[in-house]
């Protein structure tokens, strides 16, 4: 069904956003640290943990979509 092919599709673009900012508040919080304030620090330790999550939920619709329509996944 078209609708399980969108959730696939919509959880793969949640899984890359979510991966593309963890990479960037990993390098913001812990690699770069010197050259962003606390305040910018403790916002990426944040988004870090909020981008996990988010991570976690865009891999489930990803499989659900796939599963439904009965792929590997």
């Amino acid at each position: 069904m078209k609708v399980f092919e969108t959730v696939s599709n919509v959880g793969m673009l949640v899984i890359v956003v979510s991966a593309l900012a963890m990479v960037a508040s990993i390098a913001v919080g812990f690699v770069f640290t010197s050259a962003f304030t606390m305040g910018l620090q403790v916002a990426a330790h944040i988004v870090t943990i909020v981008a996990a999550g988010t991570l976690k939920v865009g891999y489930v619709a990803y499989i659900a979509g796939r599963h439904e329509r009965g792929l590997a996944i």
